[in-house]
């Protein structure tokens, strides 16, 4: 199990694409895809290598959003 520091947020109708462009790395990003009550989806990695948060950032087109979760917080 990974634990997310920052996600992305898609529109469902995006998600597959995105989820193919990820696939096509060579060198597996772990991540996990989780969805919202608002029909959105959201990618969410781990603290990642430089290289890799930048090739992560050019699938999605901008930066991803921390994930700040207390520690009394379940996560997945």
């Amino acid at each position: 199990m990974i634990r997310p520091s920052f996600y992305f947020k898609v529109p469902w109708r995006k998600a597959a694409a995105f989820r193919r462009e990820l696939a096509k790395i060579p060198d597996s990003i772990p991540h996990i895809v989780t969805s919202f009550p608002t029909g959105e989806i959201a990618f969410m990695f781990p603290d990642l290598p430089v290289h890799q948060y930048i090739r992560v950032v050019r699938i999605f087109g901008e930066n991803g959003i921390p994930l700040v979760i207390s520690e009394n917080e379940c996560m997945i």
